[in-house]
């Protein structure tokens, strides 16, 4: 059967369903659809996706743009199958519809987001990479004029050109996720808000920060440049690393580490703007710095670990707060402006170096692997450490604060250490040392300089016995005494000193006074010289000086058989040099055994109990010695003019040796072994016995009065078999017919001698 012909309004419907069908297929498939690489010279203008249809990266080449600038579709800028790249030599994005790359994306020559006369104004997530790489080797741009977002926070960005080039920017800001900068042209950022970025790379092409940019993770920097007035490089409170190899920040901006992190800088060859590590983290200098603007923390840590010269001439280098800062190099020598927190720690910690000075410290520290030296005053507000020596070679270095114990360490400070404030009753203020101490009565605004200066004499030593370290001390403003420690080195006691005996003296530019107080205490040894229970004045004194002890009586009528009876509040022993310095003064039921006895003149010492001995090495009597109801040893013995030796009824004398030039009177017994003089104008009245040179033979001279006194006097000079002799150049008497004088060897007479014997002299045998 043959077809009926369509009507004409049936064949228009058909077309028009084909037309409809033609053109739906058109709408949803206007892509750039690149199946190799081509070359445009011109413009293409594509209103959806560019999609590489091969299994390789493609590359649209050429001087001309591939423009994406549809207002209905989205743009994609993909792969028809997996995720094959795709390069553009120039590439713009202008209208409203949003962009995103589904693959890796590179633009060699120019990126263009929007035009002056075509803004790109997408909503949304504007131009997105997602996770993929876009990289950009030529310019870019953001227009000014163009408000979409631009969403790179999980992708990656990298700008690696050989030319200047400028990291994409908008009014309201970019976050990066990965933003690397490499190649050798120079990095700047456009113009606009804050640049974030995750992870920022920078490995070629100085990086100039003329917008603030922002790191929340790891930041490496090979050459960070200027970062502009008013902007500024912040390692956030989330950074999880930072390193810069090299700056050079030639603008006023700041580079800041707001976090808990370590950020090194390599070599920062000039800053004229500000470092700030405002978080509680480290930001450190691994080589020397040139700094003429301001390095700064409040409650972090500066690390200047370079160990040459550090330049901070015209800069400024603070610690706000309780921050720390290291310096391993010399900052002395160009210390430009140092500014430092009562509360703020500064450690010197390199080799020898010198501290900078006319600086007011928080705390100051002293260590590394050498001592330190400090030129001129230095201030220290908080505590002094000292792991190492400072030499204090001029000036003085002064503590400020009232915490006595606030020097620690086992260095010490070779010069003058000053301290300046309030002074209370019962602390021991540290100086020099950790074990160098003064306290003193309560006194505002004390003001002490104590110098310290090892393997040095005190200045006209009183005894061949000292310790070479002289303390000088200047107080202006100073209470009493109340204790001393003062230290010293291995080899620096002298005169075979023992150091259980070495005491401190005062020096008042004339005459040396020991520091002595009733009821006081002392010890010395193992470096120490220790006091306390102290009330002197110091007012006059200049200098401090460490001596063998010698004890002295502390008031008249002193028994010297107890502790309290003298100035050392201890018992001498036969070691110790002693004075009796006081009238009445008496032995109890206890023996005295010293190495040398003084009594001085005006004062007097009386053996008054039968325990009470008194033995001593050597003694001279200026003043007045009675054996009284206990013997005494006196060893070599010497009676001054003026002074008096009295041995009572039944009480023994002995000595090696006996120089007279004053009285002796012997009612009891008498022995000297070796040498007796008796001078000119002295005497020597004996009652009971006298035995004197009855070791070996020997002469006794006597140019003074000898009398042999009563019916019990008896002198002998010699003994059996020890022929020793008399000569008599002054008065001789024997006032008693039963009075003896017994001479084993020769009995002469001077020319002007007198002989007035009313008992027995026998000579010889």
């Amino acid at each position: 059967m043959a077809c009926k012909s369509l009507s004409a309004p049936m064949m228009l419907f058909l077309s028009v369903i084909a037309l409809s069908i033609v053109i739906s297929d058109f709408v949803f498939t206007q892509d750039l659809v690149l199946n190799g690489n081509i070359t445009n010279n011109g413009l293409i203008r594509v209103r959806r996706d560019v999609v590489n249809n091969t299994t390789s990266a493609v590359s649209v080449s050429g001087t001309g743009f591939v423009q994406l600038d549809r207002n209905v579709n989205d743009h994609l800028i993909r792969s028809s199958s997996g995720s094959y790249p795709i390069s553009f030599t120039n590439l713009r994005m202008i209208q409203g519809r949003p962009v995103t790359a589904q693959v890796d994306v590179t633009v060699i020559t120019s990126l263009e987001i929007g035009t002056a006369t075509n803004p790109y104004t997408a909503g949304g997530n504007g131009f997105d990479i997602g996770s993929r790489t876009l990289t950009i080797s030529g310019s870019s741009s953001y227009h000014s004029s163009s408000t979409a977002a631009l969403t790179f926070n999980n992708g990656t960005v990298v700008f690696n050109g050989t030319s200047a080039q400028s990291v994409l920017n908008r009014a309201a800001g970019v976050t990066y996720g990965t933003l690397t900068l490499s190649g050798s042209g120079a990095k700047t950022i456009q113009s606009g808000g804050i640049v974030t970025a995750a992870t920022l790379s920078q490995t070629g092409g100085a990086l100039s920060v003329t917008e603030n940019l922002y790191v929340t993770g790891t930041a490496s920097v090979a050459d960070l440049g200027a970062i502009s007035a008013g902007k500024i490089f912040r390692l956030t409170n989330t950074a999880t690393a930072g390193s810069i190899t090299s700056m050079a920040n030639t603008g006023t901006g700041t580079f800041e580490n707001a976090g808990s992190i370590t950020v090194t800088i390599g070599t920062l060859s000039s800053n004229s703007g500000t470092i700030n590590q405002s978080g509680s983290g480290t930001i450190a200098f691994t080589n020397d710095i040139t700094n003429s603007g301001t390095i700064t923390t409040a409650t972090g840590t500066l690390d200047f670990n370079g160990t040459g010269t550090q330049n901070n001439a015209g800069g400024t280098i603070s610690i706000t707060g309780s921050g720390n800062a290291y310096f391993a190099g010399d900052i002395a020598t160009n210390p430009g402006t140092l500014s430092f927190n009562a509360a703020s720690t500064v450690t010197y910690d390199g080799g020898a170096q010198n501290i900078a000075v006319g600086v007011t410290y928080g705390n100051l520290v002293a260590s590394g692997s050498a001592a330190k030296t400090a030129t001129g005053n230095v201030t220290v507000a908080g505590s002094l450490t000292l792991n190492q020596n400072i030499n204090q070679t001029t000036g003085a270095l002064t503590l400020t604060s009232t915490t006595p114990t606030n020097v620690s360490g086992t260095g010490e400070v070779v010069g003058a250490v000053r301290r300046n404030h309030n002074f209370t009753a019962g602390n021991n203020y540290r100086f020099n040392r950790a074990d160098v101490y003064i306290a003193t009565t309560t006194t505002p605004s004390s003001d002490i300089t104590l110098t310290m200066t090892p393997s040095t004499s005190p200045t006209s030593p009183v005894s061949p016995k000292f310790v070479s370290r002289k303390y000088t001390i200047a107080p202006t403003t100073m209470g009493n005494l109340q204790a001393l420690q003062l230290y010293y080195a291995v080899g620096e006691p002298q005169g075979g000193i023992n150091e259980a005996k070495i005491g401190v003296r005062s020096y008042n530019g004339t005459y040396w006074t020991k520091i002595t107080n009733p009821g006081m205490t002392r010890t010395s040894g193992s470096g120490l010289v220790t006091y306390s229970g102290l009330n002197n004045s110091l007012a006059s004194a200049v200098e401090l000086g460490m001596f063998a002890i010698d004890f002295r009586t502390v008031a008249n009528n002193a028994n010297i058989s107890t502790a309290a009876g003298w100035d050392e509040n201890q018992m001498p022993d036969s070691e110790d040099d002693a004075t009796i310095a006081h009238t009445g003064v008496v032995t109890g039921n206890a023996p005295v055994s010293v190495n040398t006895l003084t009594v001085n003149a005006g004062a007097d010492v009386t053996t008054n109990n039968s325990a009470g001995t008194i033995t001593a090495a050597s003694t001279v009597i200026n003043g007045a010695m009675t054996a009284s109801l206990a013997n005494v040893t006196l060893g070599a013995a010497q009676v001054a003019s003026g002074g008096s030796l009295t041995v009572a009824s039944g009480r023994t004398m002995s000595a090696t040796s006996l120089i007279n030039n004053g009285s002796v009177t012997i009612n009891g017994s008498g022995q000297v072994t070796n040498a007796i003089s008796n001078a000119t104008g002295a005497s020597i009245t004996v009652g009971g016995t006298l035995n004197v040179l009855t070791a070996s033979a020997g002469t006794f001279v006597s140019d003074g009065a000898l009398t042999v006194s009563g019916a019990s006097g008896v002198v002998n000079v010699g003994a059996t078999g020890v022929a020793s002799n008399l000569t008599v150049n002054g008065t001789l008497t024997l006032n008693d017919a039963n009075a003896q004088l017994n001479v084993f060897g020769n009995l002469e007479f001077g020319s002007n001698a007198t002989l007035n014997n009313d008992g027995i002299i026998t000579v010889g045998e």
